[in-house]
């Protein structure tokens, strides 16, 4: 059985907004992504759902309340709504359908209430120089996951989001990446660690689509 657990992802709670009181959040794994968002917002309510007992006994220990279902099944029938954020932090690329799944919790979701994707990009730069050495391996984690059944870049993440249980329901409002530069040599310093952040932040912003790691979407709800 595997059971997701890391330190969180900094850059995703960083942009779960401010008015958000109540969220849910969809493949909560070991509630890593929970912690973060209650260290800098205590008040908030947070729910969660993942599919093993063993993530969600990890999770409870942080999250308000815990689902274990199926995210691609049941799980939507089984939770009290209203929320006003949905997450979905590195989850819909291990969908079958992740429009399909994101159309079934979206009556979840209060009218103007906030959407959170966050799904990795394979085509940042280290994918790419796999690719060009003919080199397509999956691994235990990372963007060639093994359990990754969907693949998304910077530049047509939307497409997948283009169905028709969900047009005219959601519109983007925001996207961007977080990713970083080939520095190598100067990764080495600490010196230039402030220098570094500058130039993966510029590098990203103006190139995301080859640095960037990992993507946001932030969404609403119009209906």
């Amino acid at each position: 059985m595997h059971v997701y657990s890391d330190t969180g992802n900094a850059f995703v709670a960083a942009h779960i907004p401010p008015e958000s009181r109540r969220i849910l959040d969809i493949g909560c794994g070991s509630g890593d992504l929970a912690r973060l968002i209650k260290q800098r917002r205590p008040a908030v309510t947070i729910e969660g759902i993942t599919h093993n007992q063993v993530e969600a006994d990890a999770a409870s220990d942080v999250l308000d309340k815990v689902y274990v279902a199926d995210i691609e099944r049941d799980a939507a029938a089984r939770i009290a709504p209203p929320f006003d954020c949905l997450l979905f932090s590195h989850v819909l690329e291990h969908m079958r359908d992740p429009a399909r799944v994101l159309s079934a919790f979206l009556p979840m979701l209060e009218a103007g209430g906030a959407i959170v994707i966050a799904v990795p990009n394979v085509l940042e730069w280290r994918t790419r120089a796999r690719f060009l050495m003919g080199d397509w391996t999956y691994a235990d984690s990372g963007i060639l996951d093994r359990t990754h059944l969907r693949f998304f870049t910077y530049a047509t993440v939307e497409h997948h989001f283009d169905h028709a249980d969900l047009r005219g329901r959601i519109e983007i409002i925001e996207k961007k990446a977080e990713g970083s530069v080939p520095l190598w040599p100067l990764r080495r310093l600490r010196s230039a660690k402030p220098l570094l952040a500058a130039i993966d932040a510029a590098g990203t912003r103006h190139f995301p689509n080859l640095f960037g790691r990992q993507i946001l979407l932030l969404a609403r709800k119009v209906a």
